[in-house]
C-alpha cells in the first residue's frame, strides 16, 4: 500500500511578510531491496552474532547499480557483522524491474 499526504502552510514575519508552502509527504511500504536482502542478513547473523542487534542502513541505487552503502545506525551489532550485511549489499545484484532512475532505501533489520 502506498500512501501520500500533503500540508498546506502559511507563515507571517514580524516585518509584514507573508510566507506560502505547501509539504508533500510519500509514506511506502517496506523496501522491496530489504527482501531482497533478508535471507542474506539472517545468514550473517547465524554465523556472527544471533540476537540482540539492529541494523539500519542508507542504501542509493541509481536504475539496476548499488552506489553507495552507508551503515545509518546500529544497536548492538559487532563489526563483523555490520561488515558481512555491508558486503552482502555491495555483492547483490538487483534483478531487472521497476527501479527508480535515483533513489535512497532505508532498510533496517
Amino acid at each position: 500500500m502506498l500512501l501520500v499526504g500533503t500540508g498546506h502552510y502559511c507563515g507571517f514575519s514580524g516585518e509584514g511578510t507573508i510566507g506560502f508552502g505547501h509539504e508533500f509527504t510519500r509514506f511506502r511500504p517496506k523496501s522491496r531491496l530489504h527482501d531482497l536482502l533478508a535471507v542474506g542478513v539472517a545468514g550473517c547473523a547465524a554465523q556472527h552474532q544471533r540476537f540482540g542487534w539492529t541494523v539500519e542502513l542508507r542504501v542509493e541505487t541509481t536504475g539496476l547499480e548499488i552506489v553507495d552503502v552507508e551503515v545509518a545506525g546500529r544497536t548492538g551489532a559487532s563489526a563483523p557483522l555490520r561488515s558481512c550485511i555491508t558486503e552482502l549489499v555491495w555483492a547483490l545484484e538487483l534483478p531487472a524491474g521497476r527501479w527508480q532512475s535515483r533513489e535512497l532505501h532505508l532498510l533496517r533489520f
